[in-house]
């Protein structure tokens, strides 16, 4: 209507064309940012300088951003500059992926210079134009033709993978949050192909010091098989990565930046990885005495990680052993409402303190001996009781 070009380009295209619906829609125009404001009632910057607005529609959010040309990427993370053009040629020479490189709209129909259509069709990941250029410009991409090869189960074309391979080291210009992001994608892909490719290509030492190791390791196509049968949760497949390397989980999750939680709950699922054996992880114990030890056992678990992350524990196990009487017994230690940590209790510390204990260490020492008391005899929180036992 008010005569600028106007085409869905990128990841949006690829989704379509390979019969999935897209998640989100970006649109590349032939007018300026400031144009577009002017077209659409409400928008909001989200990349202005680089000519990306943001367009809303009802409850639809829609990027456009203006035709673009981009100048010398001297760090290898982004340009130092960009130029606005009105060619959309211009825009889709400037891309990743051939597969990213596709504009349509329904009165030109697609625009593929870089017969990105055949590469989705044949599932091959291919650089546009040269391969080296692309890397240099923004060496993040030889993360994202990795995590693409395991998203979309796509086989990267040789001269990508050997650019890759020669231009790996520019990994290190790029941030840690960035490069956990794609990492993390990679992890929870459904296709573990990523995890092989970091691997085959040396990437690991890009990613972390921290991965170096667990990619050399002898038992690495065991950890990836592993990982492959887990749900795409980043807890949990964090956890089965570094499972055989305890030492270093809290170390690998703060050097990719990770929050404080999760690297929290990765380090609680490494460390106590060992205490339900596998002696009595799936075999129904014989007799009360042994139900009793086993259930005290996953109390303690409880205490350390609570239900939800226990949960995920236990997933983790059930990759290469029966867990069924573990969750049985979680199930009725839960539904029974038996103590399992300090706030389900009968007792608090201001009850020992008014019953005559000093205030203090010892305060905290004798909570935690009737909690361990009330795990092994749980019929036996009862305040009272407590209260005379620890008197």
């Amino acid at each position: 209507q008010n005569a600028y070009e106007a085409y869905i380009v990128g990841g949006c295209v690829r989704d379509m064309l390979r019969g999935h619906k897209p998640n989100d829609w970006d649109i590349a125009t032939s007018a300026t940012p400031a144009q577009v404001k002017q077209i659409f009632a409400r928008t909001y910057d989200t990349g202005i300088a680089h000519g990306t607005v943001t367009v809303i529609i009802n409850k639809d959010h829609f990027e456009v951003t203006t035709y673009r040309t981009e100048g010398e990427y001297t760090d290898h993370r982004r340009p130092n500059d960009v130029t606005f053009v009105t060619d959309i040629y211009e825009d889709l020479s400037r891309r990743d992926f051939t597969m990213n490189a596709i504009a349509f709209n329904p009165r030109s129909g697609y625009i593929d210079p870089y017969d990105g259509q055949a590469d989705i069709n044949n599932r091959i990941i291919r650089c546009v134009r040269n391969a080296s250029e692309r890397f240099l410009e923004d060496a993040l991409r030889i993360l994202r033709a990795v995590r693409f090869a395991a998203q979309l189960n796509f086989t990267i074309d040789d001269v990508t993978m050997q650019n890759i391979y020669k231009l790996n080291h520019l990994l290190a210009y790029i941030s840690k949050e960035r490069i956990r992001d794609e990492f993390t994608k990679i992890c929870l892909a459904k296709s573990t192909e990523g995890l092989i490719i970091i691997q085959k290509l040396e990437l690991a030492k890009y990613i972390s010091k921290y991965l170096e190791p667990i990619c050399a390791s002898e038992n690495y196509s065991q950890i990836i098989n592993t990982i492959s049968k887990l749900e795409p949760d980043v807890v949990t497949r964090y956890s089965a990565l570094l499972i055989q390397f305890a030492d270093i989980a809290q170390p690998f999750m703060k050097d990719l930046k990770w929050d404080n939680k999760t690297i929290k709950n990765v380090n609680l699922i490494v460390q106590h990885y060992p205490y339900l054996g596998p002696e009595n992880a799936g075999q129904q114990p014989v007799d009360l005495v042994a139900i009793n030890i086993y259930k005290r056992v996953i109390k303690k678990l409880l205490y350390h990680m609570g239900p939800e992350l226990f949960d995920k524990y236990l997933n983790l196990k059930s990759v290469s052993k029966s867990v069924e009487v573990a969750k049985q017994l979680k199930a009725e230690i839960i539904d029974n409402n038996e103590c399992y940590n300090l706030k389900m209790l009968a007792i608090t510390g201001d009850d020992l303190i008014a019953a005559g204990t000093p205030k203090g260490a010892s305060v905290g020492d004798k909570l935690q001996f009737a909690l361990d008391y009330v795990m092994t005899y749980p019929a036996k929180n009862d305040k009272q009781h407590l209260l005379n036992l620890l008197q």
